[in-house]
């Protein structure tokens, strides 16, 4: 045995590795301030010494048409309440818009910015609060263009003052379904019959 004579020992033959890249994935949709699409892929074998590095690059992008006519708005997540000095103080909380709504698109729905009392207790006022929303329904029409709603409930109403409710109980959307594809035949004319 080599380790004993304190002769070197020879190492052992490296069997490569080469490294493998995994498949791409789906182009992402674009976005209406950025018209790109990406796609990216993962390593899934990594080389050993002896093994070929891996060829190519892991993340790609291309120009793309975005449908920005139907996008929704979108709005931020709210901020917390403002700090509040007294009882007598106003807390307000606001968010901002992310993505305005393309001309097809739903519009912005609530407000950006709310106030509140800053008195506690039991004489505090109390505020509105709705539910989460629903899911939306199905679409309502078969083919073609339809649309599809969504409903919330008043959970809390307001007492003592405080904020009524001012949001959407209900909302709709334009939804799409397959399209209504009527055979040739009906295109044509057709004679008046009287019976």
């Amino acid at each position: 045995d080599c380790a004993h004579m304190h002769a070197a020992c020879p190492k052992p033959p490296c069997i490569p590795q080469d490294c493998q890249l995994g498949p791409w994935s789906e182009w992402s949709v674009p976005a209406c301030d950025e018209q790109l699409c990406r796609r990216s892929r993962a390593k899934v074998t990594e080389s050993n010494t002896c093994g070929r590095p891996c060829e190519g690059i892991l993340n790609s992008s291309k120009t793309c048409k975005a449908d920005c006519a139907h996008q929704a708005c979108s709005t931020s997540t709210w901020t917390d309440w403002s700090i509040c000095r007294s009882d007598l103080d106003q807390k307000f909380k606001f968010r901002l818009i992310e993505h305005p709504a393309g001309i097809l698109g739903r519009g912005c729905r609530g407000a950006l910015n709310i106030t509140g009392s800053c008195m506690t207790g039991p004489n505090a006022p109390v505020d509105c609060v709705v539910s989460s929303w629903s899911s939306w329904s199905e679409c309502d029409s078969k083919c073609n263009h339809g649309q599809q709603v969504r409903h919330r409930n008043i959970s809390q109403h307001a007492e003592r003052g405080g904020m009524v409710c001012k949001a959407s109980l209900s909302e709709a959307q334009p939804c799409k379904s397959t399209s209504c594809n009527r055979g040739a035949e009906s295109l044509l004319p057709h004679d008046c019959q009287l019976g």
